[in-house]
């Protein structure tokens, strides 16, 4: 195998995912009693969620396999940029500096393979709570994202998956929407 640096446009993107990614989900993950989901960002080089080449191949064989683009936002909104990236970089700096593509290619699928589910758990805690300090600044990126100890709350089994939001913002929510009970906060219908 030769490495060789590749500029990738929309069509070389959408030949890796069909050709690459989806058969790669189906070998690793051959259940396909579930919804799976492909997160993109919004790079003008990513097909759209609704591309029909993609969404042929995606459900060849009754799989239901959907495309998801995160829209423009904060990166401490975005799960990838805010914990998976960071951490699996780290991960890889670990294993030393490549002196080339073949060994930057190597640390990285390493990491990749010893990166554990509890870190996946430990990010959507650090997510969860960098919207809780987006809500108490009023959507501002002015804030530091709280720390706690996530890892010793997974050595206990106490770190939540359904994490709360703090009395602070649901306080500004409802500040913000000018309602007593956040039930009220319109929920995306066109009701009013």
């Amino acid at each position: 195998i030769i490495t060789k640096p590749v500029n990738v446009d929309r069509a070389k993107y959408k030949e890796f995912m069909i050709d690459n990614v989806i058969p790669a989900i189906r070998r690793k993950w051959p259940d396909r009693n579930r919804t799976i989901y492909i997160q993109q960002d919004g790079a003008k080089a990513h097909i759209t969620n609704d591309d029909p080449d993609f969404i042929a191949a995606a459900q060849q064989g009754l799989w239901d396999i959907k495309l998801l683009t995160q829209p423009a936002q904060s990166p401490d909104t975005n799960i990838l940029d805010l914990a998976f990236f960071r951490s699996l970089q780290s991960d890889q700096w670990a294993q030393g500096f490549a002196a080339n593509i073949d060994e930057l290619i190597d640390h990285v699928e390493r990491a990749y393979e010893l990166y554990s589910p509890e870190k996946i758990h430990r990010s959507f805690a650090t997510l969860s709570n960098a919207m809780d300090e987006i809500i108490q600044h009023e959507g501002d990126n002015h804030f530091n994202i709280p720390h706690f100890n996530k890892e010793g709350m997974t050595r206990r089994n106490e770190l939540p998956y359904n994490w709360p939001a703090s009395p602070l913002a649901v306080a500004e929510a409802k500040r913000f929407f000018q309602v007593e009970d956040v039930e009220q906060i319109d929920s995306g219908t066109d009701e009013e």
